[in-house]
């Protein structure tokens, strides 16, 4: 627009639609705008640079973001050809450690980590918490721990998103004992729902359901206690970091997701505490996501306990929490090992008439529920759909 008002286009003009794609994500839109500068030889400056680095990490385009660093000059370079004679700041190197972590390249990001070193830049939290992120998003427990240990060395206080991306890495890793341990040493400088959600994860994965559950129980006093201040009129903005927790109905839903899988490896002996965590979810009007629901069906179905299944069924339905498809699919595959064939069938027909669509998932399970009823012929049939 600003060339068909024929309008001087400069420096500020581009930084302004760079940093528009940058929030757009059009990392292609961003890269073009940059590559126009030059042809019209308008001058570049850094942050030109790093809103097209941000735009390019937005979309996990890492290796554009690479590209862009690679042209830049660095602080105190040890040599080598830059096209561009335009420094790179710590900043910089921040979007781009960015764009790796989001890349999932976290052997790029830690070579960065080197370079910024290299050009005498100093790294600032957020370069910290990138590379920690980057370590933590591929499990590499051991980098996320080493890296966390010379944050702090160098002066900073981790902040609860840092903690947050080593608890990741342990969680990843099935290290729910360095979890743990990380969680409480958190306790004095402030955690989250998502801190206790991720904690719980690493429970899971060592299997140690009791762990998760009591990590559950505690994040829920904790919000409990919160509600109480505030009704009391505390200002917990005026506290410490302690006292502070993100109520989001979506973190809460991970964490009773999680609670609810760490229990999915001995689901014939737990189900019973899964129907518990998901009472205590539905009373406390916390999370209530479909997925949280699709896993205790699947906890119930592998345990055998259809009527409990069709109960639930019965009870989301009452509340019109609707069931879709896939929770349709595990209580019609509940009745598989001793459940009355004919429920399978009048289950499927009633994925119909909600105007849902059975998917393969749907054939087979009815499909199976019917072999096992020695129902051959109709077994065969809904096999055939699926």
């Amino acid at each position: 627009e600003a060339r068909q008002h024929h309008l001087e286009i400069n420096t500020i003009t581009y930084n302004a639609a760079i940093s528009a794609c940058e929030k757009g994500h059009l990392w292609k839109e961003a890269l073009a705008l940059l590559t126009e500068m030059s042809d019209r030889r308008v001058p570049h400056v850094t942050g030109s640079f790093n809103a097209a680095l941000s735009a390019c990490g937005a979309c996990r385009h890492w290796e554009e973001a690479c590209a862009i660093l690679s042209d830049m000059v660095l602080p105190g370079s040890r040599g080598g050809h830059r096209k561009r004679a335009v420094s790179a700041n710590t900043v910089t190197f921040n979007a781009a450690v960015s764009a790796c972590a989001r890349g999932q390249r976290w052997e790029a990001a830690l070579a960065l980590g080197k370079e910024i070193a290299w050009a005498k830049l100093q790294p600032d939290e957020v370069t910290w918490t990138s590379l920690i992120t980057a370590c933590g998003q591929a499990g590499e427990w051991r980098h996320a721990v080493r890296l966390f240990s010379e944050m702090r060395s160098h002066g900073f206080v981790p902040a609860v998103i840092t903690s947050n991306a080593v608890l990741s890495a342990f969680a990843r890793s099935s290290c729910w004992e360095d979890a743990l341990s990380l969680l409480a040493d958190m306790s004095s400088r402030g955690a989250d729902a998502v801190s206790y959600s991720t904690a719980i994860a690493a429970c899971g994965q060592g299997n140690r359901w009791e762990w998760a559950l009591w990590l559950l129980a505690e994040l829920r006093s904790f919000a409990h206690i919160q509600e109480v201040l505030m009704a009391q009129g505390v200002d917990l903005a005026a506290t410490s970091d302690s006292a502070k927790l993100d109520n989001s109905g979506r973190r809460w839903a991970v964490a009773y997701h999680n609670a609810m899988k760490a229990l999915r490896p001995d689901a014939s002996r737990h189900w019973e505490h899964a129907l518990q965590v998901l009472r205590s979810m539905r009373r406390e009007c916390r999370g209530g996501d479909r997925p949280t629901f699709h896993e205790l069906f699947s906890l119930l179905r592998t345990s055998g306990r259809w009527r409990v299944a069709l109960g639930l069924l019965e009870e989301m339905q009452a509340e019109r929490f609707d069931p879709d498809v896939a929770a349709f699919n595990e209580a019609i595959g509940s009745l598989e090992e001793d459940g009355p064939w004919v429920q399978s069938v009048g289950l499927l027909e009633e994925v119909r008439s909600s105007q849902l669509q059975p998917n393969s998932g749907s054939y087979n399970a009815t499909s199976k529920v019917l072999h096992a009823s020695r129902q051959w012929s109709a077994s065969r049939d809904m096999a055939d759909r699926s």
